[in-house]
């Protein structure tokens, strides 16, 4: 092979291992006692409401625009001991003060985090926008919680969601906070 062979399929190696390596990266946020990687870039964390906040996905969309959603809200000990200490009653109170709804889910599904199975539920969404839902209630130590939501339009493909969901609760981990 002459050099300039060589050049040319050094320059297309490093093209097609670029694009892969930029493909796959990773966006990195935090917040309360909690850190996650997603496979496409959110807004930094967004108050909602006290102890709670949504990240949006185009970063620079509002309410009314975005494609898809993640919200957090903070569950401390203290917190679930005033609604009861019951999951369901926890979820319950986050789906109607932050969530917007108060619906049955539609269905409920059961995934992987922290070598634990956690459900959720399956939820169809109108406000502020027609879509649907995923939301959980994470145990951490110290008698905390954290409810997570993965919110999304329609218009967005499913697998694109999955691939989110999967990322985001594949790399969550909790965070050490000075006390």
């Amino acid at each position: 092979m002459n050099t300039k062979m060589i050049f040319l399929v050094g320059i297309i190696t490093v093209l097609i291992f670029g694009t892969s390596a930029y493909g796959s990266e990773n966006f990195s946020y935090n917040w309360w006692k909690v850190a996650f990687k997603s496979p496409v870039e959110f807004s930094q964390p967004i108050e909602i409401g006290m102890d709670a906040v949504s990240l949006l996905n185009p970063p620079n969309s509002d309410f009314k625009t975005l494609q898809t959603e993640i919200t957090l809200v903070a569950v401390p000990k203290n917190m679930k001991e005033d609604l009861g200490n019951t999951d369901e009653d926890i979820i319950e109170y986050v789906k109607a003060v932050f969530l917007g709804t108060t619906e049955p889910p539609r269905k409920t599904v059961d995934r992987s985090l922290l070598e634990n199975t956690i459900t959720g539920q399956v939820l169809d969404v109108v406000i502020p926008y027609e879509g649907m839902m995923e939301c959980y209630l994470i145990p951490l130590s110290k008698g905390d919680s954290l409810a997570i939501a993965f919110r999304w339009n329609l218009s967005v493909q499913k697998e694109e969601v999955e691939k989110i969901i999967s990322i985001v609760l594949s790399t969550l981990q909790e965070i050490c906070q000075e006390e």
